[in-house]
């Protein structure tokens, strides 16, 4: 078809067959994707936007099958990153036959993760950079968590903010007031852990086998950012929350540390502050809530 022809010779490569593609479906959310069909087969293709389109699916399929290394991971296969002729690029793996989770399902996916945050590293960050997103995210080596997560991560955003229009003076000023008093909130993580980094109910799916992470943008942190991302729907949007046998499966086997449930809303300031960029003003009084609940229990 036209304007496929990249992923035509990609998939035909991969499988050392010729590849066509005979019929394609729309499936995009956010962002473009499509499930294309061809030659018994069908791949997912999800379509990266300039700037640094390819860079985005190679590090997004690096992500991938990197926490597919892991005992205990699984994730969709990948095929390949490729650049499109109208400047987008294109991240195609194979397609997952999806099916609707059970309260079972969700506990195997705690497992999941919990296989995922036992895959440690001496230092915080990784070794090349990535996205969340559209966004650039720096992965400077660092040996303190607070560090990082204060200038790798709420730093970086919290100037794109300032860039816009959307939050006010004091608004920005109470969050580099929280900024500054990270030491007095965040503990030392020990040892890292490999995140997915964007980790709520979406991002995981289910076919026969059991659940698959998608969507990562992996670093080494504290495991408990990744768990505070999921929470951060149960206040904002319940019906995308992890149900609670995800939680309760994932605390029996690998125990969060004490005073978790108050360090969630430092955790969840990342997130929140890229929703407010990317999404506007409405998600500032949440992000405003978040820090002032840092400040209160500094």
């Amino acid at each position: 078809m036209t304007g496929l022809q990249p992923i035509e010779a990609l998939v035909s490569s991969h499988l050392n067959a010729e590849w066509r593609v005979h019929s394609r479906r729309d499936v995009s959310g956010r962002r473009r994707a499509e499930i294309l069909n061809g030659l018994g087969v069908a791949v997912f293709v999800k379509f990266t936007n300039p700037p640094h389109a390819l860079r985005k699916a190679q590090c997004e399929a690096m992500a991938l099958e990197r926490m597919a290394e892991i005992p205990g991971v699984r994730t969709p296969a990948v095929i390949g990153a490729i650049e499109m002729p109208d400047g987008q690029a294109a991240l195609v793996l194979e397609a997952v036959r999806a099916i609707y989770p059970t309260s079972a399902s969700w506990e195997a996916a705690a497992e999941m993760v919990v296989a995922l945050h036992r895959s440690t590293d001496t230092s915080f960050g990784l070794d090349h950079d990535n996205f969340i997103g559209d966004f650039d995210q720096d992965n400077s080596r660092s040996d303190s968590w607070p560090q990082f997560y204060a200038g790798s991560r709420l730093t970086p955003m919290l100037r794109r903010l300032e860039t816009t229009n959307i939050a006010e003076a004091q608004e920005i000023d109470l969050l580099w007031r929280v900024i500054e008093g990270l030491d007095d909130i965040a503990i030392e993580a020990a040892p890292p852990s490999l995140l997915h980094g964007d980790l709520w109910p979406g991002n995981v799916i289910f076919d026969e086998r059991g659940p698959l992470l998608i969507d990562p943008a992996v670093s080494f942190g504290d495991r408990e950012m990744d768990l505070a991302f999921g929470r951060m729907a149960l206040h904002l949007a319940p019906h995308l929350a992890f149900p609670d046998a995800f939680y309760a499966r994932y605390e029996s086997l690998a125990p969060l540390p004490s005073g978790h449930e108050h360090r969630a809303h430092l955790w969840q300031l990342w997130p929140l502050l890229a929703h407010a960029i990317q999404d506007g003003r409405d998600w500032m009084p949440p992000l405003v809530a978040a820090a002032q609940r840092c400040r209160d229990e500094a």
